[in-house]
């Protein structure tokens, strides 16, 4: 197939350009006497970009590794396009042998590119692994064309199927109309706990021990979120607290090393461990539903 080939010469040129790069860096490691890290880079230089994933800390050799990540990215979903399109052609023709084949070879791409970070930003889109009929706690929640869908109803919340690491940023682009909150579920080595965003102005984290409902050390009043108004709302969880970040701007912070964490039924999902999405009295539509794992690896539970 024409379109195997090209996609055998794309990831063959992206890995002749990462050798070249990884070369030029590992110069710029041996003068400055990083011997360690021109031992790694050395290593993936030798595997022929096997081991590109090996983590290096140089600019040059990272720059390296997100020029490799980006143009095998794009030579996957190219590949894939082309795949899809043979597969409309064969099922035409009522090939049968040749479409089960084409098909198995998509879902296989698929499945890497929907666990692989983007190359730019380095966050795992995360809808796709979404499915409401198997994920919905509460509420009814739909995805249509890549976008996740709240109908509207009362403490109406989804898991999502992965386990975050230890550190992660967690990265929601929503809208809403409806006169509650939107939530992030988070999770901290298997203890749960929620960022609220009120559309009454009322900005907090939960679940902390020995705090009421609605307010605690972390809860700041600013304006509340607007319906139909397009917001960013990261969550940093970090090893010693977290961060809640909405359109570039910090509104809070939690210091903290987990152990106040108390979990409380409200906005609960079935599994302590999982992330998730919540939406109070609101129709809401998140255009992004994201991760970024920041220490180490994370684990898809389907």
């Amino acid at each position: 197939m024409a379109a195997q080939g090209r996609y055998r010469i794309l990831i063959e040129q992206a890995k002749v350009q990462l050798t070249a790069d990884l070369k030029a860096a590992l110069k710029e490691s041996m003068q400055a006497g990083r011997l360690e890290e021109a031992n790694r880079i050395t290593k993936i230089i030798d595997s022929g970009g096997a081991n590109a994933e090996e983590p290096l800390e140089s600019p040059k050799a990272r720059a390296a590794q997100t020029r490799y990540k980006a143009a095998a990215q794009r030579a996957s979903q190219e590949y894939v396009l082309a795949l899809k399109n043979a597969l409309t052609l064969t099922l035409r023709a009522a090939q049968l042998d040749e479409s089960n084949r084409i098909s198995a070879e998509i879902k296989k791409l698929d499945d890497v590119l929907g666990r692989q970070a983007d190359a730019t930003s380095g966050f795992i889109n995360l809808i796709p692994r979404i499915d409401p009929a198997k994920d919905t706690v509460a509420g009814q929640w739909v995805v249509e064309k890549g976008i996740l869908k709240c109908l509207g109803g009362n403490e109406d919340r989804i898991e999502i199927p992965y386990e975050p690491p230890d550190e992660y940023d967690f990265r929601i682009t929503f809208t809403k109309v409806g006169t509650n909150c939107i939530v992030q579920n988070l999770s901290k080595a298997g203890a749960p706990f929620i960022w609220v965003m009120g559309a009454g102005g009322g900005f907090t984290f939960h679940y902390v021990k020995g705090a009421g409902i609605g307010a605690n050390k972390t809860t700041v009043q600013k304006p509340g979120i607007k319906d139909k108004h397009r917001y960013t709302s990261i969550v940093k969880v970090r090893k010693n607290g977290v961060e809640a970040v909405l359109d570039n701007k910090t509104i809070t912070k939690w210091d903290t090393d987990y152990s106040d964490v108390e979990p409380a039924p409200f906005w609960a999902l079935r599994s302590p461990r999982l992330l998730g999405i919540g939406a109070g009295a609101s129709k809401a539509e998140f255009s992004a539903v994201e991760v970024k794992e920041i220490s180490g690896p994370g684990k898809f539970t389907r």
